[in-house]
């Protein structure tokens, strides 16, 4: 079952105090979120919220990739990767976490980590969408999105640093560890998809 407008709207104010606390009257960006078990597994139906987004950035990739000879692939083949990668990368990475949480000592908090984790995906596919969306009015040009996409890409994996903070009460090395591990998962199945689609030249 998908998430419903409530529960979107709590996960979202959620994920806004984490970047955006209110200093006079801190809240805890935990407490937006559900955490049962039920809760877990409806997190994983997020995904289904940011498909179109993931679709979206897929084909834009594609043009640029395709124009400068880096593919020759189709669309369609190219779109399919994309979003099978991004599948499996919200597949994996919990996975991941269950081997290391022992050892890390993060067992306990396990559950609400990628509980959150799958809501933060939503809100980084919404917050590279802009970026996107004005490449293709021809607002941006596609060095402008490069770039643009590398920026962003360290406020996420700053966002994401902070976040792995708030929901492990961890320390700062446990959750640089952990955006390790979310960069080496992304990595792993963006060149796995490459090999299964035969997406480079």
């Amino acid at each position: 079952m998908l998430p419903g407008s409530a529960e979107v709207r709590a996960a979202m104010n959620g994920l806004w105090l984490v970047i955006f606390q209110d200093k006079d009257n801190p809240r805890d960006p935990m407490s937006f979120f559900q955490s049962d078990t039920d809760a877990f597994f409806r997190s994983f139906m997020v995904f289904f919220f940011a498909l179109p987004i993931y679709i979206g950035m897929a084909h834009v990739q594609w043009t640029i990739a395709f124009a400068h000879d880096i593919t020759q692939a189709t669309s369609s083949t190219y779109t399919i990767a994309q979003v099978v990668s991004e599948a499996m990368n919200w597949l994996l990475f919990p996975a991941l976490v269950l081997l290391v949480a022992r050892p890390l000592k993060i067992s306990n908090q396990f559950t609400p980590y990628i509980i959150v984790i799958n809501w933060a995906s939503l809100a980084l596919a919404l917050f590279f969408a802009p970026l996107y969306i004005l490449y293709l009015i021809g607002f941006l040009g596609t060095f402008d999105l490069v770039i643009g996409s590398f920026f962003f890409q360290i406020a996420g994996l700053w966002f994401l640093w902070r976040l792995s903070q708030i929901a492990l009460r961890c320390d700062w090395l446990i959750a640089v560890e952990l955006v390790v591990l979310i960069l080496a998962t992304g990595f792993f199945v963006s060149w796995l998809a490459d090999a299964l689609f035969s997406l480079s030249v």
